[in-house]
């Protein structure tokens, strides 16, 4: 998956983003995650992401 499409879709879901050194801080509903700053994220990084956020 491409990782601006990723963002986009957590944006549209309300996301709020910071910046880290190596990665991308993500804020929904009170969680936290973080996005590796890569091209393609895989899959299964994706799918851990949403879930550690509460929408999956």
């Amino acid at each position: 998956m491409k990782r601006l499409d990723f963002i986009k879709e957590l944006k549209e879901l309300g996301a709020t983003f910071g910046e880290g050194s190596k990665h991308q801080k993500v804020y929904l509903n009170g969680k936290q995650s973080t996005i590796p700053r890569h091209n393609e994220i895989k899959n299964f990084t994706a799918k851990e992401i949403r879930k550690q956020l509460g929408i999956m």
